[in-house]
């Protein structure tokens, strides 16, 4: 499964995609870009707030996949619950300087740590076209990856 990994400490959106561009023109289908993360881009465009600015980026990496009918894995960070409740699992309001991120995604996952349970969990926050609501307990050691069984759905 071909993979774009583009390394910068920051970037334009639109220099990812035009590198995203090059190379599957150079090099054929690639399947999944990753940014990580994504409140590290900006983008050309003036725009007079933060929410704008990643409005404009998730849809312009929501239009390149598209174009090359690719995924685009793009993290996020979430904002932080205040010291009143410290172990609140993040939900999609959560999403730091949001803008249109969830609007732009076909699908959003959160992962986070229990701090009750000391367990990671994942939590699908939405899904175009397929189960949201699900959750699964991940089971993460030193040097192995991520185990899941799914649970619920709706």
């Amino acid at each position: 499964m071909p993979l774009f990994l583009s390394v910068t400490e920051s970037a334009a959106v639109e220099d990812v995609i035009s590198g995203f561009d090059a190379t599957v023109a150079a090099s054929g289908p690639v399947d999944i870009l990753v940014v990580d993360y994504i409140q590290k881009l900006s983008t050309r465009r003036t725009t007079s707030r933060r929410s704008e600015e990643l409005s404009i980026i998730a849809n312009a990496l929501y239009f390149a996949a598209k174009r090359h009918d690719a995924v685009v894995i793009a993290v996020s960070q979430v904002g932080r619950p205040d010291g009143r409740t410290p172990n609140v699992r993040p939900g999609l309001m959560m999403l730091k300087e949001s803008g249109d991120i969830e609007n732009a995604a076909d699908g959003v996952a959160i992962v986070w740590q229990n701090n009750e349970t000391q367990r990671h969990e994942l939590h699908i926050e939405k899904a175009r076209d397929g189960i949201s609501g699900g959750h699964a307990d991940l089971f993460v050691e030193k040097d192995s990856g991520f185990m899941a069984e799914m649970e619920g759905s709706s």
